[in-house]
């Protein structure tokens, strides 16, 4: 079976008596960090979302969405002109779709995915989000040079355990001269820092950009707002650098509104200072860190472990 009658199939079997399908696509419903490659379509009143296995050959669960959409905001992405979709319902949580012009198997992809969008767009009933540019408040922009900052930072130490080792083997122990030595390997890398950490200062404040604005009424985001009065608590969640998704590191909303739901909203790229920036708006906060942050401890702690090794074995 072919990935377009998998389609047509899997959304089919989801559909009640009296439904018609309509622009059937095929993409990714992306939560937080993760992806699923799923099919999508829709009915008159709802978003049907098949999800399916690791290797696409099964669908894992279904989800129908109430077509109640409060607002729809459509990007392109620079290099491989995918669209990104962000639907905010105005009863459900938020959904996150990703998805290309073309697909190769599936020959449909091209016509429908324009009326997939459209579609939604028409059955927004809010107004459009402003522009965070033009929004007063705290603005959080995602970070360019804090990684390399990280990584620098992480071989420090290293730097200080060979200085130990060389005295030692020397059987030149000098208190002073490793003070010295040590001195001089601190000062080599704020020299070679200083320029980052000059950017990583404007980039706050100047440019880059931005992934949500804090003020006195709540939290604006790209495509959505959240009163304070309804954020239950922030958790930032780090992720090791990579070039997919998952090495994103991002901040979970967790949302209680007014009809009790809770919900999760990811702000993806929200850097990690921010966290303590958002207590001044709403000081009773809470914000914690993911389980991500024992495995970049892990990662940034693994030079001078290595280093350590290195000295030992050497020494023996």
């Amino acid at each position: 079976m072919n990935q377009k009658t998998r389609m047509l199939q899997s959304l089919g079997a989801m559909l009640q008596p009296g439904e018609t399908l309509m622009h059937p696509i095929y993409g990714i419903l992306q939560e937080g960090g993760v992806q699923y490659f799923s099919f999508f379509g829709l009915t008159e009143k709802f978003l049907l979302i098949a999800v399916l296995s690791m290797d696409g050959t099964s669908v894992t669960h279904t989800i129908r969405v109430p077509l109640d959409v409060k607002s729809v905001k459509v990007k392109t992405t620079p290099v491989m002109r995918q669209r990104v979709i962000d639907i905010i319902f105005n009863e459900e949580e938020p959904c996150h779709i990703i998805a290309a012009p073309r697909v190769l198997i599936i020959d449909s992809q091209k016509d429908n995915l324009p009326r997939f969008v459209e579609y939604l767009e028409q059955r927004a009933t809010g107004t459009p989000a402003p522009d965070l540019r033009k929004i007063p408040g705290t603005k959080f922009r995602r970070q360019y040079f804090n990684i390399f900052i990280g990584i620098v930072l992480s071989f420090l130490p290293t730097l200080l355990v060979f200085e130990f080792y060389s005295a030692l083997k020397e059987s030149s122990f000098v208190f002073s001269e490793i003070v010295e030595g040590i001195a001089v390997s601190v000062f080599i890398v704020a020299l070679l820092l200083l320029p980052f950490v000059i950017l990583s200062l404007l980039n706050r404040i100047l440019f880059g950009k931005i992934v949500c604005v804090a003020n006195e009424d709540g939290l604006h985001l790209e495509n959505d707002f959240i009163p304070w009065e309804n954020v239950e608590e922030i958790v930032y969640n780090p992720r090791l650098p990579s070039g997919a998704p998952s090495g994103i590191s991002y901040a979970t909303v967790a949302v209680k509104d007014g009809a009790d739901r809770e919900y999760g909203i990811d702000v993806m790229h929200f850097p990690l200072y921010g966290l303590k920036k958002l207590k001044k708006h709403k000081p009773d906060l809470k914000t914690s860190i993911g389980k991500g942050g024992g495995a970049i401890a892990f990662v940034a702690l693994m030079p001078t472990a290595m280093a350590l090794i290195l000295c030992l074995l050497a020494w023996l």
